[in-house]
């Protein structure tokens, strides 16, 4: 609903500003988000037209193809763009809709060729970890985000999703301690509602409940996060 709404505001906000690439690459990824793949495409495409050689832009219409089905047609686009611009991030954009697309096992070969040749990088580590998670993989997932922990790189992330294979894997206890140590980020409220669960699957509901007003009590801009949980 949320993301919604921005979108109108949005819509509303282009029209005073439809000459600016970076107002219809806000409209594309809202679209996006909500699923709207025809005004996503029609957004991002405009964008492009405006400032075709930002990578962004591009970028917004190869992931709007592929969110309306048309996979060829974004990977070859990302494909042009590589061979222009052979980096490192847009290899991992290719990687990323690679994954999107369905295609797990090219996306992770791809990423060992890139770990080959630049080395055990953070965002490399990082989109390994991802990827691995999403195909059932926790263990190399456990690995890349303890790597990433240990080298100090996107602690609050790394802590959640360790916090998740532990959860996964039943190991509640293990889990809240791991959630407990997100101190920020997106990820922070989450932690919380998970933290939450855990006790209740642990058959201590108080504590369940005492730990969201605890947090609500810390953290008050977050309070209405957490509400629907405790009721």
């Amino acid at each position: 609903v949320l993301v919604s709404a921005r979108l109108t505001l949005l819509e509303r906000f282009i029209k005073g500003n439809s000459g600016t690439p970076g107002a219809w690459l806000a409209v594309a990824n809202t679209a996006m988000q909500v699923g709207d793949a025809e005004f996503a495409l029609q957004s991002a495409s405009r964008a492009y037209d405006l400032a075709p050689d930002w990578d962004q832009s591009q970028l917004a219409v190869a992931r709007a193809l592929l969110l309306s089905g048309e996979t060829d047609a974004a990977l070859h686009l990302i494909d042009g763009m590589l061979k222009r611009r052979p980096t490192l991030e847009m290899e991992l954009e290719y990687v990323r809709l690679l994954t999107a697309a369905g295609e797990e096992l090219p996306a992770i070969e791809r990423l060992d060729d890139l770990a080959r040749q630049y080395g055990d990088r953070p965002e490399i580590l990082r989109t390994h970890g991802i990827i691995s998670l999403q195909t059932g993989d926790s263990g190399a997932a456990w690995r890349d985000f303890s790597q990433l922990l240990s080298a100090g790189y996107n602690v609050n992330e790394s802590f959640y999703y360790l916090g998740r294979i532990a959860f996964e894997q039943q190991h509640y206890l293990q889990a809240v301690r791991l959630y407990g140590r997100v101190m920020s980020s997106r990820y922070l409220v989450p932690a919380q509602l998970n933290i939450s669960r855990l006790y209740t699957l642990l058959k201590d509901p108080e504590t369940a409940l005492n730990h969201l007003q605890q947090f609500a009590e810390n953290y008050p801009k977050y309070a209405f996060d957490v509400l629907p949980a405790q009721a």
